[in-house]
């Protein structure tokens, strides 16, 4: 009996030292997680249809991200673009021949150490406060005070953040999460939320939000569940309105069905 009581001390002690390595494991490299950067030459050249500018935006000390300014013929509004956690503008910068259209111009940039964009993400503020800055400087270049500001997945938060201290004509969130800790939680389940060193509380931004807002949701989705958007619609005093499509997961963003409704919208927005 005792040789059995120490043998499961035994691996209850040795259960609990893997877990504590394992949160040390998700702490110390979250970044790797969260943030899947394709990183880009600086003498990449980006080859797109339509005309479009590649700009350079300095955030920080000795650190400049890097964007494109797709332009409409006859344009009715801008669209600033926040895309998801993967990839870089040469893959982003396809998705802009839809709005032009449509006949917006649309803005989309790397976020830290994505593309030819300078530094690396080391902290919330990186994401929100780089978010700020590109906002401001968009809407000058274009002489926009009112903009439609859009997110994808990981920028579907970061886009509503700045809707929530900027004038917006409307927000459009695509694949969005009630809040990035959450997000976590869902995917691993055993561990802590606060373990997450990142967090970005779209709810909590959206309570701060006066332009309308809408949400696309693929009822398949398996990293970002549907539950979480539907209860950003259960949030008092906002205008929220969502949609949601069958058969169709994680990919929302630029999925043709989505691409219909949405076309819609842009024409009752201006």
């Amino acid at each position: 009996m005792k040789k059995i009581i120490k043998l499961i001390l035994w691996m209850i002690s040795a259960a609990a030292i893997l877990y504590v390595i394992a949160l040390c494991f998700i702490y110390f490299k979250q970044e790797e997680f969260l943030f899947r950067p394709e990183v880009l030459t600086e003498d990449y050249i980006y080859q797109f249809e339509g005309e479009f500018e590649e700009v350079e935006i300095p955030v920080d000390t000795n650190i400049s991200l890097n964007g494109l300014l797709f332009k409409a013929e006859n344009p009715e509004g801008l669209i600033i673009f926040y895309h998801g956690n993967a990839g870089a503008l040469d893959k982003w910068g396809g998705y802009a021949s839809f709005y032009l259209q449509n006949n917006y111009n649309f803005f989309v940039y790397d976020y830290r150490g994505y593309g030819k964009s300078d530094g690396e993400i080391e902290k919330t503020g990186h994401l929100l406060n780089d978010a700020l800055i590109i906002y401001d400087s968009i809407s000058n270049i274009m002489n926009e005070k009112n903009p439609v500001i859009a997110g994808y997945s990981l920028g579907s938060g970061i886009a509503a953040y700045v809707a929530s201290k900027k004038a917006a004509n409307s927000l459009l969130l695509f694949a969005p999460y009630y809040s990035l800790r959450k997000t976590a939680i869902d995917a691993m389940p055993y561990f802590p939320g606060n373990i997450l060193r990142y967090n970005i509380e779209t709810a909590n931004y959206l309570r701060n939000v006066e332009c309308p807002v809408y949400v696309f949701h693929g009822l398949e989705d398996e990293l970002i569940f549907p539950e979480q958007s539907e209860q950003l619609t259960d949030i008092p005093g906002t205008r929220v309105q969502r949609l949601t499509y069958e058969n169709v997961s994680h990919n929302v963003f630029g999925h043709p069905r989505v691409n219909s409704d949405l076309e819609n919208i842009l024409d009752d927005i201006n």
